[in-house]
Order: structure tokens, then sequence, then C-alpha cells
């Protein structure tokens, strides 16, 4: 808003003026009908406009109110139609790494002087697999403290309840249509984990 101006003989004298100061790097078309099937059904408002304008529209000329969480997170779902990977987040930083690690130590001097000391924040929408947490606790409890891989046992004790810290690994990763089953997770230590993902 960069101002307003007073219209007396105006249906509404009192307007502003608007000037977009950003350009969203997304964007999309709503289409009126089928919002109104995924909006939360709204009471007020005229009861013959459709449920989209019951939400947005006060008059017909501009928003009724503030949007609520329930429809900011409906409109960001229609602006991500790709949801990010954790997994591929931390493939592309050990990229940038290999990279870093390419570099002289005197470039790396260099860039390290001129780096920000506070690091940048993303948001991403994030994909997550729904666990069976039925599987991971068998896994565990079949272990008996002992890695499925090393064969050592656990290399310290959960803070928690003492029990044998072991993480549950997929054999065929779930993110690559492993199934989230028994015969396709084993129990093993720390080490030999990141060993199946990284070595």
């Amino acid at each position: 808003m960069t101002g307003r101006y007073h219209e007396p003989t105006a249906n509404r004298p009192l307007r502003f003026h608007l000037r977009e100061e950003t350009v969203p790097d997304k964007s999309i078309t709503l289409d009126e009908w089928v919002l109104s099937e995924l909006l939360p059904h709204e009471t007020r408002g005229n009861k013959n406009w459709s449920n989209f304008k019951r939400h947005f529209c006060a008059q017909g000329v501009s928003f009724r109110a503030p949007i609520s969480t329930d429809v900011r997170h409906i409109l960001s779902a229609l602006l991500a139609p790709k949801a990010v990977v954790l997994s591929d987040i931390d493939k592309d930083f050990e990229k940038d790494v290999v990279r870093a690690q390419q570099r002289s130590a005197e470039e790396r001097q260099r860039r390290l002087q001129k780096a920000p000391k506070i690091p940048q924040t993303s948001i991403v929408e994030v994909s997550v697999l729904q666990r069976n947490p039925d599987v991971v606790a068998e896994v565990l409890f079949r272990a008996k403290g002992i890695c499925g891989s090393c064969k050592n046992p656990a290399p310290f004790s959960r803070r928690k309840d003492g029990s044998p810290y072991l993480e549950v690994h997929h054999i065929q990763q779930l993110a690559h249509g492993g199934e989230d089953t028994l015969e396709n997770a084993i129990a093993l230590c720390p080490n030999c984990h990141r060993q199946k993902h990284f070595g």
C-alpha cells in the first residue's frame, strides 16, 4: 500500500493505492469452483456467492479478513507441486562439500573470509514417509543390542531408557520403493548405518 485517497461520490469513499513491491517466484491461477471445494466451509458473506468468494471477498471488492492458517496451507500446497525429499538436500550439500575440497586452501580461506557467519534459512516443503513404528520396535528387539553388520554391541546406551543405541536401516530404501517390513529392515550401529548409505 502506498497511500490512500477519499472519493466522496463512490459507494466506498475511502480507497487505497496499491503497488507491487515484490515479484513472487511462483504464481498460480485460482479456479473459483475448485477452490470452493477445497476451502473450509465459510458461512459469512452473501449466500449466493461461491465458498471461494465468501472466504476472500467483502462486498466483492476486497479481502474480508487476514487469510487463516488453514487457507494458507491449502494455497501453499497449490504452490508446491513438487515436494522436496530431505535426502536430496543432503546429497546436494555433499556435492558442494566435494567442490569445496577441490579448491585450493588459499581459495577456501578467501571464501571463508567473505562468507556470512550466520547461515541462511530456507523453507522447504518436505515429503515424509510414514514409517511403521512396529517394524522399528521389532527390528530393535530382534537385534538384542548387536549390530546386524559388524556384529559388535551397540556403541552406547540411550540416555532416556538405557537401551542399546542402534538404528533401523531399510535394505532397499523406502524412497526407492523398498517395503517397510521386517524382511527389508536391519538394526545397525551408527557407523555401519553411515557406511551403508555413504561407503
